[in-house]
């Protein structure tokens, strides 16, 4: 049975596996990155909502100013 062809430098084919291997992991870093600053910055929103509601002591506005209006 033949195996899959075999390269005349193996050094040559080890480079190869070197070179993607780095470019997969510095592609996988980059996402991982992008994911990480998306997750800081909803969190940054999210702490500024709630020392908002801190602020004002977590106080409602239940004034409702819209008049009934019935169907005639």
């Amino acid at each position: 049975m033949h195996g899959a062809p075999r390269l005349t430098f193996p050094c040559a084919s080890e480079y190869l596996w070197h070179a993607r291997e780095k470019a997969y992991q510095d592609h996988r870093r980059k996402l991982e990155e992008e994911r990480l600053s998306v997750i800081e910055r909803d969190n940054r929103l999210l702490l500024e909502k709630v020392a908002s509601v801190m602020r004002t002591r977590g106080q409602t506005d239940s004034k409702n100013n819209s008049k009934h209006r019935s169907r005639k």
